[in-house]
């Protein structure tokens, strides 16, 4: 029996290394087919951009049509976020965790139309109506 089930296993394995081989053939003389066909190195594919000179560099994009003030909310103290242990120099206490929408003070009167981030983001982007 031991003898049937090796044989079995072993089958099953060169079956597919042979499957394995023969779709990379195929791979292959596709991407073959794509390069004849793209006409060489010296034709832009179709995910590239072309740019004009004389394109305008005072292009305003319109952005949505409501704005208002940035609000903040959640941890605050960001230089001990993830940490396990608060290194002997830092207070335990210092920020706090905002629990509702706060105001954000630097930019209280600035009208806000995009404010991109995510839950672990470093970086946020805000974009005014300005």
């Amino acid at each position: 029996m031991s003898s049937k089930r090796k044989s079995d296993s072993v089958d099953s394995a060169k079956k597919a290394k042979v499957a394995k081989k023969k779709q990379e053939e195929k791979d292959e003389s596709d991407s073959e087919d794509q390069e004849v066909s793209s006409g060489g190195e010296d034709a832009a594919s179709d995910n590239e951009f072309i740019f004009a000179d004389d394109e305008n560099p005072d292009l305003k994009i319109k952005g949505p049509e409501l704005a208002g003030q940035l609000l903040i909310m959640g941890r605050t103290n960001w230089d001990l976020n993830g940490r396990r242990k608060i290194p002997s120099n830092c207070k335990p206490n210092v920020g706090a965790t905002l629990w509702e929408p706060n105001s954000f003070g630097p930019l209280y009167d600035v009208r806000v139309k995009v404010a991109v981030s995510s839950s672990c983001a470093a970086h946020n982007v805000v974009i005014t109506e300005d």
